[in-house]
Parts: structure tokens; sequence; C-alpha cells
């Protein structure tokens, strides 16, 4: 079994057929076919010979190689083979199952849940293996086993300091780091702490089953080499691809912080001259009982045929009350033209080093993965908003709520016409909601009754930064001054847009209002 580079599995088996009879037998026209272990799915296999008319001589074996192309979340841990014979008596070839074979543990097994009992200097505990998975990143794969530990002695001890190796198919040994998963460091009776085995491996490694080793190191003395004081290990465990999420449902991710749901929206695209910008927000509600900081998170976008985009991630510092919603947004570069169509969103929790990256670090890995399935393209087909009614700005909403009609006037010291326009707003914000802003600015344009732009200026919303030119939460008014050297306007009509900008160059329109100008 391999993995191919777009994105799906290849697997070959073997089936071999021998004669026990006294008489060459000559094999009739079949198909071969792969039932999945959910009984729910069917692949054809494609033979590396055509078996019709093939003569086994007594006692003599035929070996046919099947290979099948599948996806990657195939459920292969107890596939069947089918075996069927194509019928030319009817005139229509129609094919008929003859035999079916169950192959039972083909592709190895998942992580069955058992647990492990470990002795380490500090304490006993059992260590369960509850997902091995293979995940894209940048130009390596991640291997990644998530272990929980749980301290089955009678009193408290510190979490054991444990090494991790990964075994591919019996052979190679990769050297493994181990993460831990959060930040406890005393673990009362009953009481587990998370930890992850991490390897990155190549992306034509063609694994077929992991064996995931854990194991406490004793000290070395006189310069030798550390020996394990004791291991466990999980064998011949096939690793899964990331879990796929349905689209608009909350979610939480496997083996991070539990309280914590996330909602991937739908994908909204700002387009410059030749470029897109593909922004998707992921809100997070905090389910925890106390303030608590979203975390540090990398994603991924993936395309329907299995092309990953590395994408940045917002992230904060900012705690968020119970309840309270991190609003945080994934965002990537590409040309136009990428189908978007099917897209996901892959996020994970981000990891520096041995640690779960904290910041203003970078990361260089992630844990425990998920593939969000996102929503309809948004603002498709959609209008802009009027803005003398409140548009939506996540988590902000902005409002028109006056305006002066642009007055001329000649500025005798500088000898030349200017172009007064005052308007006064209201922009209220979710104030259960935390965001991060720095991206994202808004631009304001003022155009004449032929959409010429006469003027236009660009806003933080609510800025941290009292220097900086911004739009203040509640109400207030911005004053524009404009010198006007081109006296050619189309007085019929003025016009207000309002555009939000993601990095520069990258807009769309959300709203604008008309007024006669006399």
């Amino acid at each position: 079994m391999w993995w191919r580079e777009d994105g799906q599995l290849e697997a070959v088996w073997t089936f071999t057929l021998k004669n026990p009879s006294g008489t060459p037998a000559t094999l009739p026209e079949w198909s071969f076919w792969l039932e999945d272990g959910e009984g729910g799915r069917i692949y054809s296999l494609t033979p590396d010979r055509k078996p019709a008319g093939t003569a086994i001589e007594p006692g003599g074996e035929l070996d046919i190689a099947l290979t099948a192309v599948l996806p990657l979340d195939s459920a292969l841990h107890n596939p069947t083979l089918i075996l069927a014979r194509t019928i030319q008596e009817t005139g229509t070839g129609a094919e008929v199952p003859v035999a079916a074979f169950p192959i039972p543990g083909i592709l190895g097994h998942e992580p069955d849940g058992s647990s492990r009992s470990i002795e380490t200097e500090s304490g006993t505990f059992t260590a369960e293996l509850t997902a091995l998975e293979r995940w894209p990143w940048t130009d390596q794969d991640l291997i990644t086993a998530a272990v929980t530990l749980t301290n089955t002695s009678s009193k408290a001890v510190a979490v054991p300091q444990l090494e991790g190796v990964l075994v591919a198919d019996g052979t190679v040994e990769w050297a493994a780091k181990t993460v831990r998963g959060d930040s406890v460091r005393l673990l009362q009776p009953g009481q587990s702490s998370l930890l992850f085995v991490q390897a990155k491996v190549d992306p034509e490694e063609a694994v077929g089953l992991w064996d995931v080793r854990l194991q406490a190191m004793a000290e070395a003395e006189g310069g030798a080499a550390a020996k394990p004081l004791c291991r466990v290990e999980w064998s011949g465990v096939a690793a899964a691809s990331a879990k796929k999420l349905p689209a608009g449902s909350p979610a939480k991710l496997p083996n991070t912080a539990a309280g914590w749901a996330w909602t991937a929206s739908a994908p909204i695209i700002y387009e410059s001259a030749s470029e897109q910008l593909v922004a998707v927000r992921m809100d997070a509600v905090n389910g925890e009982k106390r303030y608590a900081p979203p975390g540090q998170w990398v994603a991924q976008f993936r395309t329907a045929d299995g092309t990953m985009y590395p994408a940045e991630m917002e992230s904060t510092s900012k705690r968020v009350i119970p309840s309270g919603t991190a609003s945080l947004v994934a965002w990537t570069r590409l040309p136009k033209g990428v189908a978007l169509d099917g897209l996901g969103l892959m996020l994970g929790q981000a990891v520096t080093g041995t640690s779960l990256s904290q910041p203003g670090e970078k990361p260089d890995a992630f844990l425990q993965a998920a593939v969000f399935q996102l929503p309809g393209r948004q603002g498709s087909g959609e209008k802009p908003g009027d803005l003398t009614k409140p548009v939506n700005l996540y988590p902000y909403t902005f409002e028109i709520t006056d305006m002066v009609r642009p007055a001329w006037f000649y500025n005798d010291k500088k000898a030349l016409f200017q172009l007064n326009f005052s308007f006064e707003y209201m922009l209220a914000k979710q104030w259960n909601v935390v965001s991060e802003m720095k991206s994202r600015r808004i631009v304001l344009q003022l155009l004449d009754g032929q959409n010429h732009l006469i003027q236009e200026k660009s806003y933080e919303l609510d800025p941290q930064d009292a220097a900086a030119d911004g739009l203040l939460l509640d109400s207030d008014k911005k004053e524009w001054i404009v010198e006007m050297k081109d006296l050619s306007l189309d007085l019929s009509s003025f016009t207000v847009a309002l555009y939000e900008e993601f990095l520069p160059g990258f807009r769309r329109l959300i709203g604008s209002t008309t007024s006669e100008w006399y």
C-alpha cells in the first residue's frame, strides 16, 4: 500500500489459485471486486493478467496481482475479495458473484483502545493508544500517535518523561519526538495526561503498518548510551487520514482541549488583479468554566482533488470568557481559476519543538488535525448591503447614520478648489467575541454620478493604537477635505461604497449608498 500524489491510496493484493486435481484446469472469464470493512463500498480490482483461458497444470499454482485505487477514508481493516464470473451465454456479459474471500487484517488494524501497563521510576501507569494518523505538512508528512497516560498508583506522581519510537513495517525505526498535549505536571490517582509521539517522513514513503513504542530511559552513566528502563508497544497499526467534519456544524477536535467547539464559515473571496485570497473564519466557543485562550493553530486548504495549499492562521493571546467565542481567520493566496468546489480546511494545534506553540512562536508541526468540509462560497449571488442600515463586518456591524452632501469651496491660500464631505456612523461589536483585525481594514470610497473615484480612505476597526486612523466603537463623525484638480465631475448623484480589505490589494464590496447631489 502507498500514497499517491492525488491524495488516494493504491493497494495491491496477491490472489493465489491452486489446482489440486489430476487434470489441467482452464480458467473462465472472471472480474475482481473489493468490499470495504463497512460493507457499503465496492471498489474494482485490476488484475495484472487476464485469467480467461489460462490453464493451471495439476498441482500447479497461479498468482494474480490485484490493484485497487482507494480514497483515504476507506475502511480496509477487514475487506472482502469478491470473485465474479462473466456470463457470456446471456449475450449481455452480465457479472454474477461466485465466491467471497475475507481478508482479515490486510492493512493492519486501527487503534483498539487496549491499554498497556508501564512502570516508571515515578509510578505505575496505563497507556492507551487512541489514534494513529498521517497528515501532509509542507514538504513532509507527519505520523502522529495519541496516547492517554493514566496514573494507576495509589498516590500522586509526576508525569514521567517518556520517549517515543515509530517502526515502519517492522523494519526501519523513525526517531520521534514526544509532545505533551497539556501542561499538567502532577497526576493524582486515576488522573490522565495526553502525550503525542510524532515523526516526520517523506511523502513518498509507502508504509503499510506502524509499531508504536513508548519507553522510559534510564540515565546514562560514564558516557554510556541510555537504555530503555521500561517499554510498551502497539504493533501493526495502520495510520489513518485526518478525520472529516461536516460543513456548518460545531465540532470538538479529537485529542485536544475538550471544552472548545469549532465551526468553519463559508469561504470568503477577496480579489486582486491577478490573484484571489480565500479566507475562512473559524469560530471556537469556549465551553470551559473559566477564561481561557483558544491556543495556537495551523491551517491548510485542501481542494477536491487532494491538492494542499499552505495557509496563514490568525492567532491571539487574548482570553475568552466562558461561552464566548474566539473568531480567527485562516487564509491563503491562490491564482485565479483554481477550483474551489469541495474545498476543505485542515486545522491542527500548533507545535514548536516538543511543546504546544505559544504566541509569537513559529510552528514546526501540529497535532491531531481534522478536515472541516466548508459550506458554499460566501457572498456568491448576494448584493452589497445598504450602508444606511447595519452591514455585517463580523464581529462588527457598521452603519452610516447621517451624511452631509459634498460641498465645494475655494481655498484662497492654496488657490484651488476643495470638496468637503462628512458622515456620522455607528460601529458596534459583539461583546463576547475575541478577534484579531491586524490583517483587515475597511476602505470607504466617495464616487460621482458616473462612479468615478473622488476620494478613498482606509480605516482600522476599533484600533488599539490611539494614534491609528480608525473607526471607533459607538457613534462618531468623519470629515473629509478633498483637494480637487479635476472639476469635471458628474454632480447628478454621489455614492459612498464600503470595501473590506484583507491584506493590501485584496478587497470585496460590503455595501454602498447613493444619494442625489443637489
